[in-house]
């Protein structure tokens, strides 16, 4: 395939070889790529050694610094405790005969390929839920990190943390390391390795236009769930179509039969919202199943403002009653609601824009049905490329199996997808995985199914299923339970585990550089990648300060209070980081 990433075996030497969107007939851009990491998947036997050696009454690490101690790769993960459940109720169901189904209950490759034979390897252990993060602490940075987290804002709130310094082991810091919170988006951390370790990094889906018989045939649209469908995309297709020689269809359907109708995943129902960040999933949702309204004020005070939305489709109707003022009333909030109409989507805006901004003001929705508003697009594009179409609008229908295809689309790998949820913290791609994770498992993909697959994905990590909370994918509201030894955990066996671990860590966004911690690090005098999390009354920040090749401190902070403002969560945070990349680097302080 055109265009797809390739990744290394080993982190030190990672290089992403420029992914660009594989399509056929279309050109498309390189995406730019990072700073290689460091960190180093360093010989994971290792980490059992220093575990044992934990075990059996080591002297402290931090007095000794020795291998780092929770690295138990290729022990049993712990089972479910009697009487235990997963949180999934659904059985999946049979896999079709042609597609055979890899069991996520069985070790990774990586798991079983440690050199030596069934005879002499130890005897497997069970890993409790609290982990074996223990040590004498260093006197420094843990007062001044204990100073921080002190602050009266802070005074109600549940804290978790927990800071390893990688390969030594020495804990910098631990508070109710153990205690499972919420950790808002940084459950999209587990999200992202379970996907990698089960569906594999060049994971790919296809998006396909079939036609049936006859001078003026119909068309078919059948959704791949694609997480990073655009209407460029659908352009594309409508290009490949005409390309092929019709320029009749005397009807558009959409097939979409291979997820089920359930859109909103789970624990989205605890919030009515119609903001972005609560998307519906879909088959053949484009644009992150969102639109985007541009709005920039008239000429003049009282002229109309003018909207502008992307993607700009013939299902999206926006009632503008947005006026251009001198001055803004504060009573007067800007307003815009998403209704789902016969035929349209309506967009309802209201409220004042002030005259003379120099920056559109930006406005993003939700779109109430994603598959639908994705086919009338479609329509729209064919259109545009010479193809007539006749009928009404598109209708949902199963694809009939007497077709040939005339167009297709790959998604671009899932370590690609993964990169853009990761930056950006998109809820749309992780819960498109969720349900990707079912394939083969089940038909039609549900969030249920590919939540099991993926709980049963992680216990290759250490995490059992009956010790952690894992209901979607996305952590948007009251869905799940981590703690912060959880986080670290995943973050240093994802970081030791080929092929997961290239394009795991080289997702994450980066201090003072890109995504959601493009604005934040301004005073670590390190290179910190890392994910945030945020909810009302929540902030996480977790993942890895570079410390030098194969050297890093892994961390995670876990913040649940109903009084700290996510901006006072968020600045404590980076200050406990930055005193972490102090102690790594103290000739460097800011």
């Amino acid at each position: 395939m055109l265009g797809k990433t390739r990744w290394t075996a080993s982190i030190d030497t990672f290089n992403p070889a420029g992914a660009s969107r594989s399509r056929a007939g279309e050109a498309h851009a390189d995406r730019p790529t990072e700073r290689p990491c460091s960190l180093s998947t360093r010989p994971l036997l290792v980490g059992i050694a220093g575990l044992f050696w934990l075990l059996s009454g080591g002297t402290s690490l931090a007095q000794q610094p020795g291998e780092l101690p929770p690295l138990p790769i290729g022990e049993e993960p712990v089972g479910k405790a009697d009487g235990a459940t997963d949180g999934s109720t659904d059985e999946p169901a049979d896999e079709p005969a042609d597609e055979p189904a890899d069991d996520p209950e069985q070790p990774s490759p990586d798991e079983n390929a440690q050199g030596s034979s069934d005879s002499d390897s130890p005897t497997p252990r069970r890993l409790p839920c609290a982990e074996p993060f223990t040590g004498e602490v260093p006197a420094q940075p843990a007062g001044r990190i204990a100073e921080a987290l002190a602050h009266k804002e802070l005074a109600q709130t549940r804290i978790a943390v927990l800071a390893v310094a990688y390969p030594e082991g020495i804990v910098l810091f631990r508070q109710n390391a153990d205690e499972p919170l919420n950790p808002a988006s940084v459950t999209k951390l587990f999200t992202a390795a379970a996907a990698l370790a089960h569906l594999g990094p060049d994971y790919t889906v296809e998006t396909r236009v079939m036609a049936g018989d006859g001078e003026c045939a119909p068309l078919y649209l059948v959704g791949g769930g694609d997480p990073g469908l655009t209407l460029d995309d659908l352009r594309a297709l409508a290009r490949q179509v005409r390309k092929s020689g019709i320029t009749c269809a005397s009807s558009l359907s959409f097939d979409v039969a291979l997820f089920d109708r359930q859109t909103l995943a789970p624990h989205y129902e605890e919030k009515d919202s119609d903001a972005h960040w609560r998307p519906h999933v879909g088959a053949v949702g484009i644009e992150d199943g969102a639109v985007t309204l541009v709005l920039r004020p008239g000429d003049h005070v009282g002229a109309a403002v003018r909207v502008e939305t992307i993607p700009a489709c013939t299902g999206l109707l926006v009632d503008n009653r947005l006026v251009t003022v001198e001055t803004p009333s504060k009573d007067k909030e800007l307003l815009a609601s998403v209704d789902k109409g016969p035929d349209n989507v309506v967009i309802r805006l209201e409220g004042e824009v002030k005259l003379g901004i120099k920056n559109p003001v930006i406005v993003r929705r939700a779109l109430p049905e994603p598959d639908v508003f994705a086919a009338r697009c479609f329509r729209d594009t064919l259109i545009a490329a010479g193809v007539k179409v006749k009928g009404d609008l598109p209708v949902a229908s199963k694809c009939p199996t007497a077709v040939r295809k005339v167009a297709s689309l790959l998604s671009d790998s899932l370590s690609a997808d993964i990169r853009r949820m990761q930056v950006w913290s998109k809820n749309f791609v992780a819960e498109q995985l969720v349900k990707l994770a079912g394939s083969g498992r089940c038909r039609p993909l549900t969030f249920q199914c590919g939540l099991k697959v993926l709980r049963r994905t992680l216990e290759r990590f250490h995490l059992p299923a009956s010790c952690i909370r894992y209901e979607n994918g996305s952590g948007l509201f009251d869905a799940n339970r981590f703690s912060a030894s959880h986080v670290v955990r995943l973050l240093l066996e994802a970081a030791n585990r080929p092929p997961v671990a290239g394009p795991f860590v080289h997702a994450l966004a980066q201090g003072r550089k890109s995504g959601t911690l493009r604005d934040r690090m301004g005073r670590v005098n390190a290179v910190v990648r890392g994910k945030t999390g945020t909810l009302d009354g929540i902030s996480a920040l977790a993942g890895y300060i570079e410390r030098g090749p194969g050297r890093s401190i892994v961390f995670a902070i876990l913040m649940n209070g109903p009084n700290a403002t996510s901006y006072r969560m968020q600045r404590v945070q980076d200050r406990i980081v930055e005193l972490l990349a102090w102690w790594a680097f103290p000739g460097k302080k800011k």
